[in-house]
This record gives C-alpha cells, sequence and structure tokens, in this order.
C-alpha cells in the first residue's frame, strides 16, 4: 500500500484514455495532473496532423518520414528497458522529501501618498502688493494685510486637513499591508512546518526501514519500483510484502499484456494514392518481443531492489510474481493468471554483468517458472504468494448488541470499547464492501484496527484509534496518530473518543488526512446503525476513582 493521500482521475476524450493519478501532496498531485495532461495532449495533437488530410507527396514523405521513426524509437527503447536504466538513479528517501520553497508572493508594501506643500507666509501669493490709495489710508492698507493673513490661513487650514486625510489613507494602507503580511507570514510558517513534518516522519520512515521494519520497508520499495518509468506508456503495477524473520521480499508485478506494445513496424508511402501503408510485426516477432518486455521488466525490477538494498542490507532474498489481467477466451471472464515466478538471492544479483545479460537465457538459468512463451498466458503456480494477513490481527466480538440508553460509553471496559468501535465501523463501510480488522488490545485503548475500502478512487487503508478518554485529547494523540498513518502506508487516518479534542489538537489535524471524531460524532454513528447509548464523563471519572 503506497502513502498516497490525493488522487484525480485524468480523463482524454480525444485518447479515450483514463488514468489514476496519485501523489502524496496537492502539489505533487497537480503536477503530475498536469504533466500527464500536457503529455496525451501532445498525443492527441500528433494524431489529428496524421489524420488530416495529406495535400501532396511532400506532406506524404514527410509523415511516412515522421512515423517510421516513431516506430524505430518504440523499438529502441523496448529492446533497452534493462539497458537504459543502467545509469538512472533509484528512487530514495530524499527524493520523498520536500525542498520546496514558498511559492507564494510577499504582500508589496505600499508607497505613502505624499503630502501637499505647506504654505509658506512668504510666499507671493499671501504678499500681494497694496494699490497707491490703500498705502496712503492707514485703515485700508490695515483691511489689506488682514485678508492677505486671512488667506494664508484658510490655505494653511486647507492643507492641514488635506495633511489629515493623506494621514488616515496612509495608515489604513499600512494597516492593510501589515495584517496582510500577517497572514502571509503565517502561511509561510505553516508551509514550512508542514514540510519539516512531513520531512520528519520520512525520516522516520527511512529508521524504521534500515531496522527491518515490514510495512516501512513494503512500504518504501512500494513506492521505488511505481517511480520506475516504463517506455511506449506501458502502465506496470506492483504489490510488495515484506518477511523480517527472513528477510525475503515478495513482489507481484500486474505485467502488461501483449496487446499493449505497439504492432506497427513500418510505414510506406503510396504516392498514387497519397496514402500511408502499414506493416504490422509478424505474431512471432510480437511474441518474441513480449518476451523479452517481460523478462527485462524482472530484471529492471530486481536491478531497483539491489540498489536501494545496497545501503541498508535489509533483504537477502527476492521473490518475483509476474501476473496479468486479461480475459479468458474460453468464458469471456476477466483473470489474473500468474505467468512467471522466480527466487533469487540477491547478492547472487549483484554478480550479474547486467550490460550483456540475455534476459530469457538468464531467468531459465536461475530456475525460473514460467511457459516456453508468454505470450500463450499459460498460468503457473508461484513459487511465494503475498500474505495479506496481518499477524496483528485478532478476531473481534460483537458488543452494539447488548447496548441501551443506560450504557454510559466513557466508562466501559476498554476492550468491549475497542470492539464496539470496530463493529460499528465495521457496520459503516460494510455498504460499500469494506472489511475493518480489529488488532491485539494493548490495554491503552489506543491500538485498534485497520480498514480496508474497495473504493478505486476514494478508498484505500485506513488506520482506526479510539480513545476512551475522560479527558481533552491532547495534540500528542494526534501526532502519534499521524505517525502511524506515515508507517502504515495509509490514506488516512480516524481517531474517535468519547471525549473531546484540545485546540491544539483540532490545529495539528487541519490540512492532514486525520479526521477527528468527539463523543458527540460517535453517539451519532451509534444512533444511524440503530444503536442507543449515553456518555457521561462525569459518573465515569467517579467510577474509575472507586
Amino acid at each position: 500500500m503506497s502513502i498516497y493521500y490525493y488522487s484525480k482521475l485524468i480523463t482524454h476524450e480525444g485518447l479515450n484514455k483514463t488514468k489514476l493519478v496519485k501523489a502524496e501532496s496537492e502539489e505533487e498531485l497537480k503536477r503530475k495532473c498536469d504533466e500527464l495532461t500536457t503529455k496525451w495532449e501532445e498525443q492527441y495533437q500528433k494524431q489529428l496532423v496524421r489524420e488530416k488530410r495529406i495535400n501532396d507527396i511532400e506532406d506524404l514523405l514527410s509523415e511516412a518520414e515522421s512515423l517510421n521513426e516513431e516506430v524505430e524509437e518504440n523499438q529502441h527503447d523496448l529492446e533497452n528497458i534493462l539497458l537504459n536504466s543502467l545509469n538512472c538513479a533509484e528512487y530514495s528517501f530524499d527524493d520523498m522529501k520536500s525542498t520546496a520553497k514558498y511559492s507564494c508572493l510577499a504582500p508589496v508594501k505600499p508607497m505613502p501618498e505624499e503630502f501637499p506643500s505647506e504654505p509658506q507666509r512668504d510666499e507671493e501669493r499671501f504678499n500681494p502688493k497694496p494699490g497707491f490709495f490703500t498705502k496712503i489710508i492707514p485703515k485700508k492698507l490695515e483691511e489689506f494685510k488682514q485678508m492677505s493673513e486671512n488667506r494664508f490661513l484658510e490655505a494653511h487650514q486647507e492643507w492641514e486637513l488635506a495633511k489629515e486625510t493623506i494621514l488616515n489613507k496612509n495608515k489604513i494602507k499600512d494597516d492593510e499591508y501589515q495584517l496582510a503580511l500577517k497572514k502571509w507570514e503565517e502561511k509561510k510558517e505553516k508551509f514550512y512546518s508542514n514540510q519539516s513534518l512531513k520531512n520528519k516522519s520520512i525520516d522516520e520512515m527511512e529508521d524504521n526501514f534500515r531496522a527491518g521494519d515490514a510495512h516501512a520497508v513494503e512500504n518504501f520499495y512500494q513506492l521505488v519500483l511505481e517511480n520506475i518509468e516504463y517506455p511506449c506508456d506501458l502502465e506496470i503495477e506492483y504489490e510488495t510484502a515484506y518477511n523480517p524473520e527472513s528477510k525475503i521480499l515478495i513482489v507481484n508485478i500486474l505485467l502488461p499484456n501483449i496487446s499493449d506494445l505497439p504492432k506497427i513496424k513500418s510505414v510506406s508511402p503510396v504516392k498514387k494514392d497519397l496514402k500511408l501503408k502499414y506493416s504490422y510485426y509478424s505474431e512471432s516477432a510480437l511474441n518474441k518481443m513480449y518476451d523479452l518486455v517481460n523478462y527485462q521488466i524482472v530484471l529492471r525490477t530486481l536491478k531497483a531492489i539491489y540498489s536501494i538494498n545496497s545501503n541498508y542490507n535489509v533483504i537477502e532474498s527476492v521473490v518475483i510474481n509476474g501476473r496479468l489481467h486479461t480475459i479468458d477466451p474460453s468464458t469471456g471472464n476477466e483473470i489474473e493468471p500468474y505467468i512467471l515466478s522466480l527466487n533469487i538471492k540477491i547478492e547472487d544479483f549483484g554478480k550479474l554483468n547486467l550490460n550483456n545479460i540475455e534476459p530469457r537465457a538468464w531467468f531459465k538459468s536461475v530456475k525460473g517458472i514460467s511457459a516456453p512463451s508468454l505470450a500463450t498466458v499459460t498460468p503457473i503456480q508461484p513459487i511465494l504468494q503475498l500474505n495479506r494477513e496481518d499477524k496483528r490481527f485478532v478476531e473481534g466480538y460483537e458488543v452494539a448488541g447488548d447496548l441501551d440508553s443506560s450504557t454510559n460509553l466513557a466508562a466501559m471496559d476498554w476492550q468491549d470499547f475497542e470492539n464496539l468501535i470496530r463493529e460499528l465501523f465495521e457496520s459503516e463501510f460494510n455498504e460499500n464492501g469494506g472489511e475493518v480488522k480489529i488488532t491485539q488490545a494493548s490495554r491503552d485503548g489506543g491500538v485498534d484496527a485497520v480498514i480496508f475500502d474497495p473504493d478505486p478512487i476514494r478508498g484505500g487503508k485506513i488506520v482506526l484509534q479510539a480513545k476512551r478518554y475522560t479527558n481533552i485529547v491532547g495534540v500528542s494523540a494526534v501526532r502519534d496518530l499521524y505517525g502511524t498513518v506515515i508507517n502504515e502506508g495509509a490514506m488516512k487516518g480516524i481517531l474517535i473518543t468519547t471525549a473531546n479534542y484540545g485546540s491544539d489538537a483540532y490545529a495539528f489535524a487541519k490540512d492532514k488526512p486525520i479526521s477527528l471524531l468527539t463523543g458527540a460524532n460517535l453517539l451519532s454513528l451509534l444512533e444511524k446503525h440503530g444503536h442507543k447509548a449515553r456518555i457521561d464523563i462525569s459518573e465515569a471519572k467517579r467510577l474509575m476513582n472507586k
């Protein structure tokens, strides 16, 4: 199970293609979706060009040359899947970490509006020259001077008002800027805090991987293998399982069908009709290429596993099981037969010279199991199967049937409470074919159940933890759940309690794949499935004290 929290279904009507894109963050999901959309659109535009009417021989020859180049490139890439990977660095824990810089631009500090010039008494407009009669008549001269003074005082008062208005405007702008800057800094701090938290969880995952923790080994190798790129848009899917006692890694590979390989061998221009003539690979040539591709996929997978293991030494042997998703022509039903299987010691793989190896001959030399031709889709028995059973899972028992309105959930036996939660969520997810497994009880009221939701879009593995608490649930419990989500490779976590959560718990859970359910939510969920109970914290505390 990969530790993907976000997913989106991408479709392209022109190419009639659909793919579920998964990622660990919204930013990565957007990037992957944009890249796939761009790639598909380029393919579609090429297809439109090919489908357009060719007007002259020059167009015909150019199109034939372009298509032949593409055919040759596809052929070369398929024949050299292994060789092209030899200089490729494999996906690492550092690749999982985020080093992105906060991309939102800081608010721009506004330029303050400037004040108009302050009126001065010695300005010419406030000191006009008096006329002759005004000069010789003292009273008129005095009145003249007073009028000049009044003009100055009036202009200065207007300036004072304008200055006050501008000061207010500047203050409002600055206040708005300071508020925007504060919000920007808070978002920036939160961005780097979440980034640091994620990177820390990856460091913890690497520590667990180094220690041989089964879930860490499985989850990381799942990521490593899913990041391998194959030519011609071949869709390869992986499942991993690890046994820490035997140090065996089991890898199930969903191989491509022969129909997924390109079939065009060459394109010839027919000048007379201004058309293109396609020639196709023979069945035997296509079968040979199919074998080569699949045996190379096995080697490419082992190369990635070996490269990672050389730094950690957590694996001694690898079992590869190759299967197909296809149609049984005799019944018309979908089937998933295994068509190849092998077991190899990792140290033996390290002795191979991958530059000169012949994939099919190598596969036979290590006693790999397959039909003489993989294209015949002859089912085989895998050497070792994936074990989907978690040793931590135990049988649950029914509790909900004994509930009534007098039952105080906060005072319930801790083991009964965990089984009640399991039973309740089983009812919630069973409608969609989900499965809820309760884990071995630990008396801490915290390690409870794992939900497997089969919904192809929103589903996946969900970690469920229950807290039969009489006090506020603090942030440490939410942090623990988030760490469990990472280590389990779950798509989300649910924490449910008989009490409530502190503000720090809600703040930590925000923007993370975590749901916090309170006692009120628990009672509502019980009622939804036809059960009644109550939660009395004070009563539970009194009983505990006794």
